[in-house]
């Protein structure tokens, strides 16, 4: 669910409905025993309301008789790929992440929330159909306000959780009976009671980085990327741009890696706002590091950004940007090799598959073909590429819009891309003298390209347009693919020779997704045109 941030703090009971309708959609599905032994893990990217939103959270999750709720921090600040880990780490039921994704923040931006799966991997469309008909008629909700002789642990109920802390569990007695009742605040400002009945809500603040960053240290060779981040020629800059990867990047590449020779981070402090700026990795957002890259005066070998909940990313080289579409096909030819990186060929088996969104360029397709592997295509949207991963069928996966991940969790990963190519320099870098000059990533690109063929691909985006003019602009492309008339209609050169509209059936359950998108299919180039709902 994704609103204007004011839409969402200045309508009474909106989010506390929302909340009220997942917890109802968990009863239902797991069954309420389920959902009082369960484990349930929150964090955000650290945008304005967030905080308001946690404290509507715990209360209406011990009203709903959650046992446990894992808050990732501090101030509840995790990437989204974090958040997945944690919930796949603990076996918990599911989790939430309170974020609007790559938009902008404050005030006067955006706020949002999802849901995550037990598997980790974001809600498919049946879940998130059931939470949308309950919000439709949902007439009451339930909350809970622990007092101080209520809390087992800390002081003051609720308001004396400090969310600044980690390492820390805060529990709560919860009583529902006739003498204290349970608080329904809803429309029908309805007040029910249950059979007498104790119970223990605990909150437990963690450290968001400690289990994603070990997930990382086991998939990656710390030590070889700490060889090449020490040498003498080697110059890496990272734009965390004010979102959540800060603390995680802080971590991974000063903690573990104790690089600190350079002033290697930009704008790694999250912000409510993002600094006022639009928290997506793009050469239009990026005009500083885009300046520093491409400077005539000794520009870093490697630079990347990533967004705001980190499951984006952009890797750039000296004077030199790669195409997600490209990284992807670069990634899986890595991840085939025997000495790369065992982790990506488990047990001796090497990557089984690679899926790609529909609007992605055809690059990874010619190296899954090459190596005899399986590459499937979907629409856009992670939640798709999950029961392809969970079924085995794939081990790394990509979409348009800068996100890459593979089965070491249910989400793209930003951060794991990034070490991803980090590992990739290394890899051809590691046996050269420290001061011989470094292969550097266009030097990587080039060769991928002479191996495999190059697919030049373009992306444009039309921001800002009415959604319902929008719609019917896509509407009358889709009435004439249909009728056949752009392929009967007189063409010059390149030639239409096909034209579809997008529609997938997964092949482990299934369910179909319907208008994901026109084709247009030219000889002998693709191009496609969606709807986005950002």
């Amino acid at each position: 669910m994704r609103k204007r941030t004011l839409e969402v703090a200045q309508t009474p009971h909106f989010l506390e409905n929302w909340l009220q309708s997942l917890f109802d959609v968990l009863a239902e599905q797991l069954g309420a025993d389920t959902l009082r032994q369960g484990t349930m893990i929150v964090g955000g990217d650290g945008r304005e309301w967030n905080l308001v939103a946690l404290r509507k959270l715990w209360r209406i999750a011990a009203a709903n008789g959650l046992r446990k709720l894992i808050v990732l921090g501090p101030d509840a600040v995790a990437t989204t790929p974090a958040i997945s880990a944690v919930i796949r780490a603990t076996k918990a039921i599911g989790g939430i992440a309170f974020t609007a994704s790559h938009n902008p923040g404050g005030l006067y931006g955006d706020w949002g929330v999802k849901y995550n799966m037990g598997n980790g991997g974001p809600a498919p469309d049946a879940f998130t159909r059931l939470i949308y008909e309950r919000t439709k008629s949902i007439d009451r909700y339930f909350q809970l306000e622990a007092t101080q002789a209520d809390a087992l642990c800390g002081a003051d109920g609720f308001d004396g959780i400090s969310v600044k802390r980690v390492n820390t569990v805060y529990r709560f007695r919860i009583l529902y009976d006739k003498e204290r009742e349970i608080n329904v605040t809803g429309p029908s400002q309805d007040t029910q009671s249950t059979d007498a009945l104790e119970s223990v809500f605990e909150v437990h603040l963690v450290d968001a980085t400690e289990e994603y960053v070990s997930l990382m240290e086991r998939i990656f060779n710390f030590d070889l990327i700490r060889g090449l981040l020490t040498r003498p020629n080697f110059r890496m800059v990272f734009d965390a741009m004010h979102g959540s990867t800060g603390p995680f990047a802080f971590e991974i590449f000063t903690e573990r890696m104790r690089y600190w020779e350079h002033p290697w981070f930009r704008r790694g402090q999250y912000l409510p706002d993002f600094g006022g700026e639009h928290p997506d990795p793009s050469l239009q957002n990026l005009t500083e590091l885009v300046q520093e890259v491409f400077t005539e005066s000794d520009p870093p070998e490697f630079a990347a950004a990533s967004d705001a909940d980190g499951d984006r990313y952009l890797i750039f080289g000296r004077r030199f940007v790669v195409q997600p579409s490209d990284s992807l096909a670069i990634m899986l030819d890595y991840a085939l090799r025997p000495d790369f990186a065992p982790y990506f060929r488990g047990a001796g088996n090497p990557p089984r598959g690679v899926a790609r969104s529909m609007p992605t360029s055809a690059a990874v397709d010619r190296v899954a073909a090459s190596h005899s592997i399986c590459c499937y295509e979907t629409p856009t949207g992670w939640k798709y590429f999950c029961n392809l991963l969970d079924a085995g069928k794939i081990s790394l996966c990509g979409e348009e819009s800068c996100g890459a991940g593979s089965v070491h969790i249910r989400e793209k990963d930003g951060l794991w891309a990034i070490l991803f190519w980090l590992s990739i320099l290394a890899y051809n870098n590691r046996n050269r003298e420290p001061e011989a000059p470094c292969v550097g990533v266009e030097d990587i690109v080039r060769a991928h390209w002479a191996k495999y063929g190059r697919n030049y691909y373009d992306r444009w985006d039309f921001d800002g347009i009415d959604g319902s003019r929008a719609q019917e602009w896509m509407r009358n492309l889709e009435l004439r693919v249909e009728n056949n008339d752009l392929i009967r209609a007189e063409q010059s050169e390149p030639k239409l020779y096909a034209a579809d509209i997008f529609h997938y059936q997964d092949p482990i359950d299934g369910s179909w997704a319907f208008n994901q998108g026109v084709r247009l299919f030219f000889a002998p180039d693709r191009k496609f045109t969606r709807s986005a709902s950002t």
